[in-house]
């Protein structure tokens, strides 16, 4: 018989355990667990030793920008339209509820998702990404290995028509117990159970990712030159050099892991700050013509602000948003709110300086400025829905459970959680110096009455 549960947290999930009569705490046996209603045990859960603390996922990724890219080709999984993605298991026939899935099962399929396992493998899970450095990093890898149909796909998640189960693989994967380490995709991959429906913007990258070219007489730059931080320079060093010499596929591509510490860190920034250069005119009417060539309307002002944060690290912050004049009158900015995260990511600096430059750029304009967080504080968060199964915390918004966050990988929270004990100490450290000086102003006051009361003795 049950005297009582006690409930353990651990790095990513909840273990049940239970106090017999001899009060010895031990597990429940395998294969069944018992399964929690107003925090007591009642009835059975076949498929868990663990309650999945989904409040916290989703606090993470209710966080994620507003704006999310799929990069796809002639072999991509699953199917990909304008207004629906599937996911490879669902184009079979093979597609589940997340509800009717065990927790072996989804660990095991997420697994070989981010593993992207082959040989049969329908994976029940859509991948997408919040960075589009990486996503345009993937779309140039495609490229350079002869895929064709290279489209990139642009989700505004404030246009969901449905309730989708949208999650940030990072804190996903910590509440399934999954470690993997996979620098490129884990911390700005998004991902989705089963499918999405929502409306979105299929865009052909294959004029977009071109090289130079001379059209009419005259240069015309390409995707190297507009975006270079994706490309190591020519013969960098001798093993590019073989690479190139033997005709290798992606010799001169950069991973997004080794472009994020050189182009945009923070460390890096006092000494890259004598460097930097202002924009001039005609560098910034380039960007904006480009994505004005090869971006519907509605897509121009972000892709726009994520490209030029891209080139920070050469860039004056300040020259670049001055030079953004040439477009108040564009109507790409026309009824534009401008939404940013509230919390910083220190492993994915790109979407870091994509808010900076955002927010600047959207105070210059005469932009409305919001921060994410007010969505889920006023009531009207975006349509992102969880599994609702005996082995799962549900989301509630009412309280902001941020220490639960933290357990589930988002550095962003861990940052802030620091950056305010680092703010509470410099107040307490102004306050003790205040004291001090308060102390020696008094000093001396107190000296010269006790000289008076010496005289009178």
């Amino acid at each position: 018989m049950v005297e009582k549960t006690a409930v353990t947290t651990g790095w990513s999930s909840i273990s049940l355990l239970v106090s017999v009569p001899a009060k010895v705490a031990m597990p429940f046996p395998s294969p069944t667990f018992y399964r929690l209603e107003d925090g007591k045990p009642s009835g059975f859960w076949m498929h868990t030793a663990h309650i999945v603390d989904m409040q916290a996922v989703q606090i993470v990724t209710h966080t994620i920008p507003r704006y999310f890219f799929r990069v796809l080709s002639e072999i991509s999984a699953g199917v990909n339209t304008n207004d629906w993605f599937r996911s490879e298991a669902v184009r079979q026939g093979l597609g589940a509820a997340m509800e009717d899935t065990s927790e072996a099962d989804i660990r095991e399929n997420l697994r070989d998702h981010m593993h992207e396992k082959k040989d049969g493998f329908a994976s029940q899970w859509i991948s997408f990404t919040k960075s589009l450095l990486v996503a345009l990093n993937r779309a140039v890898r495609l490229k350079q290995k002869g895929h064709k149909n290279i489209r990139l796909a642009i989700v505004d998640t404030f246009k969901l028509d449905s309730e989708s189960k949208i999650f940030s693989a990072r804190a996903l994967l910590k509440a399934y117990d999954i470690n993997l380490f996979l620098r490129n995709l884990e911390g700005a991959e998004i991902l989705v159970w089963g499918e999405l429906i929502a409306p979105a913007t299929l865009i052909p990258l294959e004029e977009y990712l071109r090289g130079e070219r001379v059209e009419n007489g005259l240069f015309e730059e390409g995707f190297r030159q507009l975006q270079p931080q994706h490309f190591k320079p020519l013969g960098e060093d001798t093993d590019t050099i073989r690479k190139q010499r033997s005709g290798a596929l992606n010799a001169n591509l950069r991973a997004p892991c080794h472009i994020r510490p050189t182009n945009y860190s923070t460390t890096r920034d006092s000494q890259q700050k004598n460097r930097r250069v202002p924009m001039a005119a005609n560098i910034m009417r380039k960007q904006v013509d480009v994505v004005k060539k090869h971006f519907p309307l509605e897509f121009q002002f972000p892709v726009l602000i994520a490209l030029l944060s891209s080139l920070l690290y050469k860039f004056e912050r300040d020259s670049v948003v001055e030079q953004l004049e040439v477009i108040k009158d564009d109507p790409m900015i026309f009824n534009y709110d401008c939404w940013i995260r509230p919390f910083k990511s220190p492993d994915l600096p790109e979407l870091d300086f994509h808010d900076i430059l955002l927010k600047e750029a959207g105070e210059s304009l005469g932009l409305k400025v919001f921060s994410l967080d007010v969505l889920l504080k006023t009531g009207k968060a975006r349509r992102f829905s969880v599994p609702s199964t005996p082995q799962t915390i549900l989301p509630s918004f009412n309280q902001t459970n941020v220490d639960a966050a933290i357990y589930y990988g988002d550095k962003a929270i861990t940052a802030m959680k620091k950056r305010k004990a680092e703010e509470d100490a410099q107040a307490r450290s102004a306050a003790d110096a205040q004291a001090k000086r308060l102390r020696k102003a008094v000093r001396p006051t107190e000296m010269k009455l006790q000289d008076i009361l010496d005289s009178i003795k």
